[in-house]
C-alpha cells in the first residue's frame, strides 16, 4: 500500500502508545503500519511502524528513507541514559543515509529538516523520548501524562523505592513505576497504549503537547 507519512519507532509498545495518543489529540487517521493497514485501500495520514529495536532501526534507515511513495519520515527513539550520545548516534545514522545539515545538539522541540532526492525533497524529523533533553524512554514520557498523580502514584513510588531487592536496572525504575501504577487500576496489567486510549493518561498535558506539536510540524498537519 502506498503511504506518504511514516513514523518509525523502536517497538510495539511505542507504536501503540503513539498511535493512541495522536488519536486522542484529534488525529483519527493514524494507523499501525503492520496491523491497521492490512485491510484498507487508502493511504493513512500517518503510518506508525515498529522496526524492532534501536540498532535495527539505525540499520534500516536508508531503506525506509528510500521508500517510493514516502514524502515525510519521522524517527522516534528513547534517549536512554545519555540523550546527547543517543542523538549523535541517530544523527550519524541519518547522515549516513543521506540527510544533510542536522544540528549538533537536539533542541527541546525536536528536529525537522529536508533531504534532497531525485523525486523531490523528503521531510525528515527526529524526537527522543521523553523530551529530547533528558534521559529516559516511553515510560518517563507517559509518567508526565498521569493526571493528578494522587495517593496511588505516590504509593507506587514508595514501593519501588523501598523494594528489599531490585532485580531491574536503575534505568528501568520508571518502567517499573508506571506498570506498578497501571497494575492497580480497574483493569490490571493494561498496556500503555490501551491505557492512553482508556483515559488513564492525559493527552492534553504539556508533556504530550510538545511531542504532538513536533508531529504536526513534521507532517504539516494543522
Amino acid at each position: 500500500m502506498p503511504y506518504q507519512n511514516l513514523l518509525l519507532v523502536e517497538g510495539r509498545e511505542d507504536q501503540h502508545a503513539i498511535r493512541n495518543l495522536l488519536r486522542r489529540r484529534g488525529m483519527e487517521d493514524v494507523r499501525l503500519f503492520d496491523l491497521d493497514m492490512t485491510e484498507v485501500v487508502e493511504a493513512p495520514a500517518i503510518a506508525v511502524k515498529a522496526v524492532g529495536g534501536y540498532e535495527k532501526l539505525r540499520r534500516e534507515l536508508p531503506i525506509e528513507l528510500a521508500g517510493v511513495d514516502v514524502v515525510r519520515v519521522g524517527v522516534v527513539v528513547d534517549a536512554d541514559t545519555d540523550p546527547a550520545s543517543r542523538w549523535q548516534s541517530l544523527r550519524g545514522a541519518l547522515s549516513g543515509a543521506g540527510v544533510p545539515d542536522m544540528p549538533s545538539a537536539l533542541g527541546a522541540d525536536g528536529w525537522v529538516g529536508m533531504m534532497p532526492q531525485e523525486t523531490g525533497p523528503l521531510t525528515v524529523g527526529a524526537w527522543l523520548f521523553p523530551d529530547c533533553q533528558t534521559e529516559g524512554a516511553l515510560e518517563e514520557f507517559v509518567a508526565r501524562l498521569v493526571p493528578e498523580p494522587g495517593r496511588l502514584w505516590a504509593y507506587a513510588e514508595e514501593c519501588i523505592e523501598e523494594l528489599p531487592e531490585r532485580r531491574f536496572e536503575d534505568k528501568d525504575a520508571s518502567k517499573a513505576l508506571v506498570h506498578t501504577w497501571l497494575a492497580w487500576q480497574e483493569r490490571p496489567r493494561m498496556p500503555i497504549g490501551l491505557a492512553i486510549s482508556r483515559g488513564y493518561f492525559d493527552p492534553d498535558s504539556e508533556a504530550a503537547s510538545g511531542f504532538v506539536r513536533w508531529v504536526r510540524r513534521l507532517f504539516d498537519l494543522q
